[in-house]
């Protein structure tokens, strides 16, 4: 069996060809010079070892090389020190009130609308805006980011064509532009310890240039994986009634219930990293110079690692899913997903008696994550008493 992770039909869906490979193959499907890690403890074993499977960016950009999460050692760490108080637990925790009053507005005007695009109202949106507050970008700014960040994803997607690529890269650069003015007013000003401490932008040097490319992948990375896992928890809500009463039942279920639909959604189905030096790990080889394909999709529905995995259980504990990775490249803002997809189920919970879904949801054909496109659906409001 071929396992193709660059399939529309693994893009769509990529339990199926996951399940079959798992059965006929067991933890690794080994090819000519990639490896396709299945099992959890093998997808983590390669992330967390830096030194042997390093990352690698996925097309030739000189935006794209400087993101962190293509960097490695030394210089991987220097990169994720200068955005370490950005995401410090104390900073992220600040900003619940900011996502709460996002949230509400969207569950708000949903209940408007009556039928509406999840996507538009919640996906594309609140992410966005809440990395400006945490930057101290100002809102006024959040509706050219929003297609702009949209956009710049093309640019690191492997499927995309020269064309899909140019768009992205473009996207890159004018966001690149704009947040470039807002660090120069903000460093003018002195008063924002992150800014601060990056390089002069003023001087437009290189190490200036990097800093900024790393704001719009932070854009990036909180807008696709957080955008994913709102929308992908929207249509298991909707699509299985008795999560959303549950959830109104007991209110102290959310945050095991975020742990649990993160891992269910998985919204970046894949990672790759490149093999530094020939090693075998649990009898699967892997070469110099090959790639190891981490299928995070695969190891959060792992059954030698969590029993039912295909079953929801809000209640699931413990729940040591993959969802941002583990090791070195262990994602920079967990917290803050977590929180935004907190606020929305919380807010759902309270207001919303059911949601239906409208029309058939649609996926962007994209490998590096899988996000929806439309999600069409309708908002019926609770009767209050």
């Amino acid at each position: 069996m071929k396992f193709n992770i660059y399939s529309h039909a693994f893009m769509e869906d990529p339990y199926p060809l996951i399940r079959e490979a798992r059965a006929t193959h067991g933890v690794a499907v080994s090819e000519k010079d990639r490896v396709f890690a299945l099992s959890h403890a093998l997808c983590r074993e390669i992330l967390t070892d830096g030194k042997t499977f390093r990352s690698k960016p996925p097309a030739r950009s000189t935006t794209v090389d400087s993101w962190l999460i293509f960097k490695n050692g030394e210089a991987h760490m220097e990169l994720r020190a200068l955005f370490r108080h950005l995401f410090a637990p104390s900073h992220v925790e600040g900003l619940r009130q900011t996502v709460r009053e996002a949230v509400d507005s969207a569950v708000e005007e949903a209940l408007e609308l009556g039928e509406f695009d999840f996507v538009q109202l919640f996906s594309r949106t609140i992410p966005v805006s809440i990395i400006s507050a945490l930057l101290g970008v100002p809102p006024s700014l959040n509706d050219a980011l929003f297609d702009l960040t949209a956009n710049a994803a093309i640019g690191v997607e492997p499927m995309s064509t020269a064309a899909m690529r140019e768009v992205g890269f473009t996207a890159l650069r004018s966001m690149m532009e704009i947040l470039k003015e807002v660090g120069i007013h903000l460093q003018a000003a002195g008063t924002d310890r992150v800014w601060n401490a990056a390089p002069s932008l003023a001087e437009d040097g290189p190490l200036a240039r990097q800093f900024l490319e790393n704001v719009v992948f932070i854009y990036g990375a909180g807008h696709h994986t957080t955008g994913g896992l709102l929308s992908g928890s929207a249509a298991l809500l909707a699509e299985r009634p008795a999560l959303l009463e549950e959830l109104r039942a007991d209110e102290g279920l959310v945050p095991s219930a975020v742990e649990e639909l993160c891992r269910f959604v998985s919204p970046v189905p894949v990672i790759s990293r490149e093999v530094t030096r020939t090693t075998e790990i649990d009898g699967i080889r892997f070469e110099e110079g090959h790639a190891a394909f981490v299928m995070l999709a695969a190891a959060n529905r792992d059954p030698a690692a969590f029993v039912e995995p295909d079953s929801i259980d809000l209640r699931r504990s413990p729940n040591r899913h993959l969802v941002f990775a583990a090791g070195p490249h262990f994602c920079l803002g967990p917290q803050l997903a977590k929180i935004e997809l907190q606020e929305t189920l919380a807010a759902l919970a309270t207001r919303v008696d059911k949601l239906e879904l409208t029309g058939p949801p649609s996926f962007h054909p994209l490998l590096a994550t899988r996000v929806h496109r439309a999600l069409p659906m309708r908002a019926i409001a609770r009767r209050t008493p």
